[in-house]
């Protein structure tokens, strides 16, 4: 049965726990360098070699984005980047600059890469190129039409599509805007977002003005949920979320839904699922240019943040400056709230409130509210529930344990772990002597053996041959399970070993002289852009 993946945004280490508690199958984080979420707080490489074995002994993928275009004087600092992520375990990178690519096969062709979305793959030629190049998955351009994916899907590498999140305004993301307005470039990582500024509309003959200042570039935002079996149907194998920049109940709960939704693709979403992922932050909703919303529909043209959930119109109470709100969806303490009215609102956590009657409240603002309408834009109730899948959650592997134990020899331990069908062993430092008193029994040694609740394991099947009469120290089986244990977690990092002779950092190669550096086989820019030898048969 094909394995599919929910991908996970990260952005901070609150939210990497809070993917996987909630599902997450893989996860999309950036370092700190050459990544396009600069103002994300990504992760020094100390911190991502945790973060990958954590994640690694619970099943989950750890992807880190390289989707930056880069610097000449960058690309020293990049391979040794490069090797540091190898050997900390991430299952591959993400990476758009083809400069950077050819170093990637050049000298470390071990480690797998994926097509970032920046490098705008469209159509299944696209995706035949990157088969050739040898990228083993390419992320779609967002503006590719489910007929497209399906045909994309039967040449070859994997596909990832994003499902849930922020929208861009430019094609595939390649937004130049914010560069010449702001300086702050996209494709570094430092997009100012000006399609979340409001503009006029103006008539270039007479320079007037035309109808409203309005959010007129603005996006809603993806949400497919109601799509995953159509997107499954496609061929796609990831889902992927985004969100890098997003707090950690968002990445909780959208995750949560989605991972549902891909265990349930026969069943409809239901209400409070749709309402829960509009209430931990919607633009309103679009289900994006693969299944044909377009227009007006794409658009979030009144408001370029966060809408919340309309609850209904605000009405006068008898006591001054109390106010009723009537809705079926529910208020209480601890609930962000906004009052909207033309171009004025106003915001507060509601600290306390009255539940006049079912599904009528009154609370206390000194502004007049006439007119307004409210909307919910927080739910502490939705924030707990978040923050409870954001505790880890312990699952064990399951693993059969052999036991010897003769006189005059070592403890010996072997275990099958049975998810991925392999054989460990490990073996103690001091042999077993004849017990002056009473001997080893099995439960004896079991009960040292069984401290496992720091681990990931679990030991499901035990079988002992324990002579009689043996006398062992606890510290030693304790030294011997430990052995054990690291063995058995090694199997969750395995990969291949980077080739000892091939030299990945060259101080020849970055030279301090550009000139003699292009004379070189291997001096790229950032816009190496030579396709040619992966031209049609």
């Amino acid at each position: 049965m094909k394995k599919y993946e929910i991908l996970a945004p990260v952005g901070s280490r609150e939210s990497f726990f809070a993917a996987i508690s909630a599902g997450a199958d893989a996860i999309y984080m950036g370092g700190k360098l050459f990544n396009a979420r600069h103002y994300a707080s990504n992760f020094e490489i100390d911190e991502i070699r945790e973060l990958v074995k954590y994640a690694h002994l619970r099943c989950v993928k750890i992807y880190i984005t390289m989707n930056t275009l880069l610097k000449d004087e960058e690309l020293k600092e990049t391979l040794e980047y490069i090797k540091d992520l190898y050997e900390a375990g991430v299952d591959a990178l993400i990476i758009q600059d083809l400069g950077l690519y050819y170093i990637l096969r050049k000298y470390c062709p071990e480690f797998e890469i994926h097509a970032s979305t920046q490098m705008s793959i469209h159509n299944a030629s696209g995706v035949a190129v990157c088969q050739k190049m040898g990228f083993s998955r390419v992320v779609l351009a967002r503006e590719v039409k489910i007929s497209e994916i399906l045909k994309a899907s039967k040449v070859g590498p994997e596909l990832e599509v994003f499902v849930h999140g922020a929208l861009c305004q430019s094609y595939s993301g390649q937004c130049l805007m914010s560069s010449m307005l702001g300086g702050r470039s996209g494709n570094r990582g430092r997009c100012a977002q000006p399609c979340r500024l409001p503009y006029e509309i103006v008539n270039v003959d007479s320079e007037n003005t035309i109808g409203k200042t309005k959010y007129y570039l603005s996006p809603k935002d993806l949400c497919t949920i109601d799509k995953v079996s159509e997107l499954l149907e496609a061929g796609v194998h990831s889902l992927k979320i985004e969100g890098r920049m997003k707090r950690p109940e968002y990445v909780a709960t959208v995750v949560n839904h989605y991972k549902t939704k891909l265990e349930e693709t026969e069943r409809d979403s239901s209400d409070k699922m749709i309402e829960e992922l509009m209430q931990i932050f919607n633009r309103g909703f679009t289900e994006g240019l693969a299944f044909n919303d377009r227009g007006a529909d794409y658009f979030s043209e009144d408001k370029p943040n966060n809408r919340g959930i309309e609850l209904g119109r605000v009405r006068a109470s008898k006591n001054k400056n109390n106010w009723i709100i009537e809705s079926s969806r529910g208020l209480e303490s601890g609930d962000g709230i906004e009052f909207r009215f033309e171009n004025k609102s106003y915001g507060m956590i509601i600290d306390e409130i009255k539940e006049l009657k079912s599904n009528c409240y009154e609370l206390y603002f000194k502004e007049n509210l006439a007119g307004f309408t409210a909307y919910r834009t927080s739910q502490k109730k939705l924030i707990d529930k978040a923050q409870m899948w954001s505790k880890e959650k312990r699952i064990p592997h399951k693993v059969r344990l052999w036991i010897e134990l003769k006189e005059g020899d070592t403890l010996k331990l072997r275990a099958f772990e049975e998810e991925n069908e392999i054989w460990v062993s490990a073996e103690g430092d001091v042999p077993s002597q004849k017990a002056q008193k009473i001997g080893l029994s099995e439960e004896k040694i079991m009960q040292s053996l069984s401290k496992l609740k720091d681990t990931y394991f679990e030991f499901n099947e035990v079988n002992a041959d324990i002579q009689e009469g043996l006398f062992l120290q606890v510290k030693e089986i304790n030294s011997c399970r430990r052995k054990l244990v690291e063995k058995l977690e090694e199997i969750y990092h395995k990969r291949p070993e980077l080739d000892s002779n091939r030299e990945i950092v060259s101080d020849e190669l970055f030279s301090k002289s550009k000139n003699s550096l292009r004379n070189k086989e291997l001096y790229l820019s950032a816009n190496y852009r030579d396709l040619s030898k992966f031209s049609k048969d």
